[in-house]
């Protein structure tokens, strides 16, 4: 992408000082290292308010320290913006670079999980127009979008989460591109879990939010948006919830016909769409199972 169009800002909390240190004496010319002021919550979203409040472009992403994006990936994202004025935000899949052969179980997992959401449920939902939930990062915004939008919920640890619901009830529309960020996955599961807790409590409490005035939040999304948005936060948590109620009725021999035919609709419905997925990952099929 043109550097000259480029503005790039390192968000960095006022304590981290060795990291600050670090930022100033490697970053590139023209980058700036913009320390976050204290103050509560000491959070990513308030963070990324603050390089918001200094952003000047009419584009605004997001990246994590470690992320890589692929080079091609602001002019695909700068391109589909421009292409449909009714789109806020486009996602960029995210991937993971380091889940093959002889790593941990875990991280292959993580891969697999992600290259079926960011590479077959996304899509569907970007082809339907559908409202989706955003990823933590590459999300590139339309800057004007994201101001109405009021930023991000500082006190919300699923921000992307709850800003796409937002968008969406203003009358934008969120897309995906195709240009892959990498990342690094969890490589023991005690990580992962501790991500994947933190994933539920905030998608709970964006489900919360915008269930206060149920019939508003469905009036302004429509009837489609909403059954997708139902899908995406209260159903999933519910059976995620229930899977473990579910397991062991079967495990007792107490689960109904109906509900063991649901059951493993579900595991059936859930291999298939991870054995899709599996070879853009370069992962084994077997691994869905």
């Amino acid at each position: 992408y043109p550097a000259r169009l480029l503005e790039v800002m390192l968000l960095l909390e006022e304590a981290d000082t060795a990291t600050i240190a670090a930022a100033r004496a490697l970053t590139p010319p023209g980058w700036r290292t913009v320390v976050v002021p204290p103050g509560s919550p000491q959070t990513k979203p308030r963070a990324c308010n603050v390089g918001l409040a200094l952003a000047g472009g009419d584009v605004v992403v997001v990246f994590d320290g470690e992320d890589r994006p692929e080079p091609d990936q602001p002019r695909r994202a700068a391109a589909a913006l421009a292409a449909d004025t009714r789109i806020a935000v486009v996602q960029a899949p995210l991937g993971c670079d380091h889940a093959g052969q002889g790593s941990p179980i875990v991280t292959r997992l993580w891969a697999l999980e992600y290259a079926a959401l960011f590479g077959a449920v996304l899509p569907v939902l970007s082809r339907l127009g559908l409202p989706f939930l955003l990823g933590g990062t590459s999300n590139w915004f339309r800057a004007e979008a994201l101001r109405q939008a009021g930023g991000w919920d500082a006190h919300n640890v699923t921000e992307d989460a709850d800003l796409g619901v937002r968008l969406a009830r203003l009358g934008w529309r969120s897309a995906v591109i195709d240009s892959t960020t990498w990342e690094e996955a969890p490589l023991r599961a005690g990580v992962w879990l501790r991500q994947r807790a933190r994933w539920f409590k905030g998608f709970a409490v964006t489900a919360i939010v915008h269930a206060r005035e149920p019939r508003v939040t469905a009036r302004q999304i429509g009837l489609p948006g909403t059954v997708a948005l139902l899908a995406q936060l209260p159903v999933s948590l519910l059976c995620t919830a229930a899977h473990p109620v579910g397991v062991g009725l079967a495990l007792g021999g107490d689960l109904s016909g109906a509900l063991g035919a649901l059951l493993l609709l579900g595991y059936a419905s859930a291999v298939a769409l991870h054995a899709a997925a599996a070879p853009r990952a370069g992962l084994p099929v077997w691994l869905a199972l």
